[in-house]
């Protein structure tokens, strides 16, 4: 996946693998190529599709701020069970001026 230097609005998604049927707390980290660590959670993780793990989130003002490779990670929470889902790696690229 690409997506472009602040980019609004892009949709980043994610295949976990984990049924989210059942969830009481979904969230996503997203890590920048400096490490700050972006973390949306449970409205702004949507679920596409709980038992096939699809979901995705939306990039809002200052998640896509650096150029470089990021990763995605989603965490589901069900009662007292916690499972992570792969690490999802995309680049963000500068667009031509």
């Amino acid at each position: 996946m690409i997506a472009y230097k602040d980019e609004i609005g892009r949709v980043l998604s994610q295949t976990t693998g984990i049924d989210w049927t059942g969830y009481t707390a979904r969230q996503v980290k997203i890590r920048k190529p400096s490490g700050t660590v972006i973390t949306k959670i449970d409205a702004a993780v949507i679920v596409d599709d709980a038992p096939t793990g699809q979901i995705h989130i939306v990039s809002a003002s200052g998640d896509l701020s650096e150029t470089g490779e990021y990763l995605m990670q989603a965490k589901v929470t069900i009662g007292s069970v916690v499972l992570y889902g792969p690490l999802t790696s995309f680049d963000v690229e500068d667009v031509l001026t």
